[in-house]
């Protein structure tokens, strides 16, 4: 099991920033019952071709109130 102070060694301040950022995406996926894979997948697939203002739209807990209306993708809801 990895110790919490191995996060405080990874090159640089930002390099940590990134990782708690991935982290905390990873963790609210697993929370809301979202396969990790599926939806990065999905979302880095989407990202490009959206604008910034669309962006919002596709974090977890959005992405899971639309699943829990019409289920069937990233993995279904546990919940």
């Amino acid at each position: 099991m990895h110790n919490a102070k191995n996060w405080l060694f990874l090159g640089n301040e930002e390099s940590g920033q990134k990782c708690a950022i991935l982290y905390t995406i990873v963790e609210n996926c697993r929370r809301l019952g979202i396969n990790p894979k599926e939806y990065l997948t999905d979302v880095l697939t989407r990202l490009p071709a959206m604008k910034a203002s669309a962006a919002a739209s596709l974090i977890p807990a959005k992405l899971a109130q639309g699943m829990q209306r019409q289920a069937g993708s990233y993995g279904c809801l546990i919940a």
